[in-house]
């Protein structure tokens, strides 16, 4: 097996989404060295070290406390090895930057994954950005935040266009669910995991994830076996923004995780709509509130968020 695959597989397991640190190494030394200097069997030289702390930022963990955190997970080659084989049996694969259906996932390299995680349909790769419309919002979705969801990402998908969402209840399932109805689209949705695509989560959407994996494709920067967190959760959310060119929040608290993905947008450059609902709704306050800040713009149909593509691209 490929030691390099490997050695990017072993990083997405021990250690975390934006870890500015590991990128930081893997950008002076490599996937492989990087791995042997976490188990002791080598060292930077000065110019890897001028490197690392050139891509390092300053409020992150120096190498040696970075060290003595990633040492604490490393659960060894072998381990990296198991989890390559268990996600072919489970019919995915493992994407590392090396390779040709890798995605450009945003424009800071600090915050890009180390590698992806697959599984469903990778024949014709992810697509590429301006082909590939995000659609969030609040897990407590109501019938107007469903139905506005539909309309959005059926038009989105009936033109050819990717809808990317994070698979969770309400509107992310309203998003997924309305993109496999479009019959003439390759692969018309994508969920992005903040767990190890070992197991469907939520429980209460595998089976939906289950027909995502079969028409379209389910991602995670986690190896499997790692569990979701809070924490995983908002960094999966600047991973959805960076896939698509385009992110439209359709319903929204004041403080849904929706928000950040809106968030990660604007400051990757990317264009952001968002649905405007009854300003007696709290479930829209969100939504609201990133028109009136100017962070998105009002978006009311689908050929309206599609607009957002077209001038992005």
């Amino acid at each position: 097996m490929n030691t390099q695959r490997i050695a990017y597989a072993a990083w997405t397991d021990f250690s975390e989404p934006c870890d500015g640190a590991a990128r930081a190494l893997l950008a002076a030394v490599g996937p492989e060295k990087g791995l042997a200097i976490v188990e002791q069997d080598a060292t930077m030289t000065d110019s890897e070290r001028e490197i690392f702390n050139s891509h390092k930022s300053t409020n992150e963990r120096n190498l040696e406390d970075a060290l003595y955190v990633w040492k604490g997970k490393y659960r060894g080659r072998e381990h990296a090895q198991a989890s390559l084989a268990l996600i072919e049996r489970l019919g995915g694969g493992f994407l590392t930057p090396e390779d040709e259906n890798w995605p450009t996932a945003g424009n800071d390299p600090r915050s890009n994954p180390i590698g992806l995680w697959w599984r469903g349909n990778m024949e014709n790769g992810i697509p590429e950005t301006h082909r590939a419309l995000a659609i969030v919002g609040s897990r407590d979705a109501t019938e107007y935040g469903r139905q506005a969801t539909a309309e959005i990402s059926i038009h989105a998908a009936n033109s050819g266009v990717t809808v990317v969402s994070g698979g969770a209840y309400g509107i992310d399932a309203a998003a997924h669910e309305a993109a496999l109805s479009a019959e003439n689209n390759e692969c018309p949705t994508i969920a992005v995991m903040a767990g190890g695509l070992d197991r469907y989560y939520p429980v209460g959407n595998a089976d939906l994830l289950a027909r995502i994996a079969e028409r379209g494709t389910v991602l995670s920067e986690l190896a499997p076996g790692k569990a979701p967190t809070r924490w995983r959760f908002l960094a999966r959310n600047r991973l959805i923004a960076g896939l698509t060119g385009a992110t439209v929040v359709t319903e929204a608290r004041w403080r849904s995780g929706a928000m950040t993905t809106a968030n990660h947008a604007k400051t990757m450059g990317r264009n952001v709509g968002a649905v405007p609902g009854s300003v007696f709704s709290a479930n829209s306050a969100g939504t609201h509130r990133l028109i009136r800040d100017g962070v998105a713009d009002l978006v009311t149909t689908g050929a309206e968020a599609l607009n957002l593509l077209d001038t992005n691209h």
